[in-house]
């Protein structure tokens, strides 16, 4: 029987699982955002207690697609990092997956799919999910569109492409930031109402 030839440790290739779960939550459904990609930064750096001399190393892992799957990143962090606890770490995937605005509808369904391989029973996401303030704002998605219950899926297509057309980046780009904001976290409601 012959050992492995020893390799020296390195801490970013011991956080790679959770880095992975990270990116796959800030690429769920849209393209990666700066914003999100700081929240994931200052995370690392600021509780894993990075070098700054492997910041450089940290910031090009985060441009990278991770090369994994949801349970095998989750396993993986289980079995490296017993003590961080699974709504902790949820949390922190919720915060990127708000990073602009409400989370997306497959963001929701990634950070289920983790808190199961987590070990979190799947009879107890809702209650989860009520705790990491995950749920569906939307009371009524046809009153939200403007149509009624019987509406064909030609009126649902048409009257969602009329309401999101006045939200358009372009079209609320020159008002207040604040408009503009409000402007993005409609068109989330929008899409999922629309969905």
């Amino acid at each position: 029987f012959e050992l492995p030839s020893p390799t020296s440790w390195s801490r970013l290739k011991f956080l790679e699982p959770l880095m992975g779960l990270c990116i796959s939550i800030l690429r769920a459904g849209s393209a990666p955002t700066e914003r999100g990609e700081k929240i994931i930064l200052k995370f690392f750096i600021e509780s894993f207690d990075i070098p700054r001399k492997q910041r450089s190393t940290l910031r090009s892992l985060l441009k990278s697609d991770p090369s994994g799957d949801l349970h095998s990143f989750s396993q993986a962090v289980v079995r490296r990092m017993p003590a961080l606890n699974a709504m902790d770490i949820l949390a922190l995937l919720t915060e990127v997956a708000r990073c602009d605005g409400t989370p997306s509808r497959e963001a929701k369904r990634r950070i289920k799919d983790i808190a199961i391989y987590l070990g979190i029973p799947e009879n107890r996401w809702s209650e989860v999910e009520r705790k990491l303030d995950l749920q569906s704002k939307i009371e009524d998605p046809w009153e939200m569109l403007g149509i009624n219950r019987t509406a064909t899926m030609a009126d649902i297509k048409k009257a969602y492409r009329v309401k999101l057309s006045g939200l358009h980046p372009d079209k609320v780009a020159r008002m207040d930031p604040e408009i503009q904001q409000l402007a993005k976290t409609r068109t989330v409601e929008l899409r999922e109402a629309y969905e």
